[in-house]
C-alpha cells in the first residue's frame, strides 16, 4: 500500500538521480576534450614517429662430411661447417669485434645521413641518398648540415657556410663530396653525422642478437631491429659474408 510517505521518498529518489545526471552533464566538455586530445596525440605519434624495422636471418649448422666449399654460394640461408663445435662456441666467432668492425668498414657504418623533413628526420641509405661523401681521416662530426638544390648544394659546418656547384666534387682537408646532380630535381635537406670505429663497432654488436634458434642446435638467428630496411639487411648479409670468409681462411690455414 503506497502511504503518503512512500510517495515522498519515491519522490526524494527521482529528483537524486536528476541531480547525478545534471552533475556530469556539466563536465562533459571536458571529457570530449580530454578524449579530442589523446587522440589528436596518438595519430601525430603514429603519423610522424619512427617505425622500427626488424630483420633477420636463419643459418643452418651442417655435419662436417658435406661439402666444405657449399656454404661459399648459398647466400643469406648458408650452412656453416661446424662438425660437432658447439653452437656456442660459433656464436662467439660470428659475434667477434674483428667481424663487426669490418661490417663497420665495408659499410661505412660511421657515416649516418639523415633526411630532414617538415616534423620529423628520417635515416636514410643507399640509393637513397643523392651523394657520396667519403671521410679521408677518423674526425669525427656531431653534424654537417647539407642543403641541395637544383645546380647548387649549401653545406654548412660549423659556423662556416660554403655554397658549391656540382660540376666538380667540394672536397675539404677532411673529406670529398660528390653529389649525383641526376637526383637533385627539388631541395633536399640532410644532416650528416660521424662517429668513431669503436664507438659504431660496439653500438653495431649491441645492436645485432645472435642466438641458437633449436634445442638441437643445429640453427642459428640473426636479428637486427632499426627505421631502414635496407641497411639492416646490408648489415646482416655483410655479416654473414664476413663470417664466411673467416671460415675460410680457419680452413685454409687448418689444412
Amino acid at each position: 500500500m503506497n502511504t503518503p510517505e512512500n510517495f515522498l521518498n519515491q519522490d526524494n529518489d527521482s529528483i537524486d538521480i536528476v541531480k547525478e545526471i545534471r552533475y556530469y552533464l556539466f563536465f562533459w566538455p571536458w571529457f570530449l576534450v580530454t578524449v579530442l586530445m589523446f587522440g589528436f596525440g596518438a595519430y601525430f605519434y603514429l603519423r610522424y614517429a619512427n617505425t622500427i624495422y626488424q630483420t633477420s636471418a636463419t643459418l643452418q649448422v651442417k655435419d662436417a662430411s658435406s661439402d666444405p666449399s657449399s656454404f661459399l654460394t648459398e647466400g643469406a640461408g648458408a650452412m656453416f661447417d661446424f662438425g660437432k663445435v658447439k653452437i656456442d662456441n660459433f656464436i662467439t666467432q660470428i659475434s667477434s669485434k674483428s667481424n663487426f668492425s669490418e661490417v663497420v668498414d665495408r659499410l661505412d657504418l660511421q657515416t649516418q645521413v639523415y633526411a630532414v623533413g617538415r616534423v620529423r628526420q628520417r635515416l636514410v641509405y643507399g640509393d637513397e641518398i643523392p651523394f657520396k661523401i667519403v671521410f679521408k681521416t677518423q674526425q669525427t662530426y656531431q653534424q654537417i648540415r647539407l642543403v641541395l638544390e637544383p645546380f647548387k648544394g649549401i653545406l654548412e659546418l660549423g659556423d662556416q657556410t660554403t655554397t658549391f656547384d656540382f660540376s666538380l666534387p667540394f672536397e675539404t682537408d677532411e673529406f670529398v663530396l660528390i653529389v649525383n646532380a641526376d637526383k637533385v630535381t627539388t631541395s633536399q635537406e640532410f644532416l650528416i653525422r660521424r662517429s668513431s670505429r669503436d664507438r659504431t663497432t660496439e653500438s653495431l654488436s649491441k645492436s645485432v642478437e645472435i642466438s641458437g634458434s633449436s634445442k638441437t642446435g643445429d640453427n642459428i638467428d640473426l636479428t637486427l631491429q632499426g627505421p631502414n630496411i635496407q641497411r639492416s639487411e646490408a648489415i646482416i648479409n655483410t655479416l654473414i659474408e664476413v663470417a664466411h670468409q673467416q671460415q675460410k681462411i680457419g680452413k685454409q690455414e687448418i689444412f
